[in-house]
This record gives C-alpha cells, sequence and structure tokens, in this order.
C-alpha cells in the first residue's frame, strides 16, 4: 500500500536511538508499526534499555477489503508498549478484572480520514486511558492528523506533536 512519499525508505530503527533519554524514567512508549517490523523494534528498545511489556492488538471489525479469495483479510494491528527498566509505569485498570491487551475500533472513514494510516479516537482514548494520568505529557513524533494531541487534550494530558510533512 503506498501511503506517501513519509512511507518510503522510512528507517524503522533510526529514530529511536537515545529515545530512553527523552522519555520520563517512569512513562511508557507505545509504537504502532506492521507486525513485521514488532521484532527489530522489540530488540532495539531492549538495547536502548527498555523492557518490552506487551503486544496490543487493535481489532479492526471493518478492515480494508482485500482480495478474500487469495488472502485473510487482516482485521488487526499491532501495538508495542515497552517501559524502561525498573521504571514505576502507569497501568489504570479500571475494570480491576483481567484486562485483554486488544482494542476494538473501527478505521475512520476513508473519506473523513485526514492522513491515510489515521486512528480513530476511540483507540487513541482508551490507550491514554490505561497508559497515562491526568497531566501527564504525551508526545507524538510523527502526528499526522494530530489524533493523540486532539484526544491527549480531551482527556487533559499535555501535549507534543510533531510532523514533517506540512500537508498534515
Amino acid at each position: 500500500i503506498d501511503f506517501g512519499r513519509w512511507d518510503k525508505n522510512f528507517n524503522q530503527l533510526k529514530w529511536l536511538d537515545g529515545i530512553g533519554d527523552i522519555l520520563n524514567k517512569d512513562g511508557s512508549i507505545l509504537i504502532f508499526n506492521d507486525w513485521k517490523n514488532m521484532g527489530d523494534i522489540s530488540r532495539k528498545l531492549e538495547i536502548e534499555g527498555f523492557e518490552i511489556k506487551d503486544l496490543i492488538r487493535w481489532i479492526k471489525p471493518s478492515p480494508m477489503p482485500r482480495n478474500v479469495e487469495r488472502r485473510y483479510v487482516t482485521d488487526f494491528e499491532f501495538l508495542i508498549w515497552a517501559t524502561k527498566k525498573g521504571s514505576k509505569w502507569t497501568f489504570n485498570n479500571e475494570t480491576n478484572n483481567y484486562l485483554r491487551p486488544e482494542f476494538e475500533a473501527s478505521v475512520p472513514i476513508a473519506e473523513k480520514r485526514i492522513h491515510p494510516t489515521e486512528k480513530p479516537e476511540y483507540l487513541i482514548q482508551e490507550i491514554l486511558r490505561v497508559h497515562s494520568n491526568a497531566g501527564d505529557l504525551v508526545f507524538d513524533p510523527f502526528s499526522g492528523s494530530g489524533t493523540i494531541s486532539i484526544v491527549a487534550d480531551k482527556l487533559d494530558r499535555y501535549f507534543i506533536g510533531s510532523e514533517l510533512d506540512k500537508k498534515y
């Protein structure tokens, strides 16, 4: 899938160099990516002093259609959750029950999407509720449509976003 110029020849690991230097000692890092890159990203995070906590699934009840006669329909995306070794990370389990590492949310409607890989507000809201508290700082180095910043503001989190493409 051609997501745009920004997605071509992007080094999936280089941006993680020194990432531990900017993350709060008790913060979390959560990274959406293709399942094929998850092992490499996990190993890089471990080199940077992180501990992989979980692989989280975003389940899409209305996935992008594919050639159903010759392929499975991919109805999920993965998200790595990692923390610095020895940290006291945030994990708000409001259910006090077994919390599965999965969130179900529909993909934003294509005609209304600002960015080709835009995430739904509900999904980001649930992730930020579990992994941060009001007053925390959320940093999104690949802001795209700005969904994370919008949701962080609604949940009383501070936020910093950056985006190279002026279109977004």
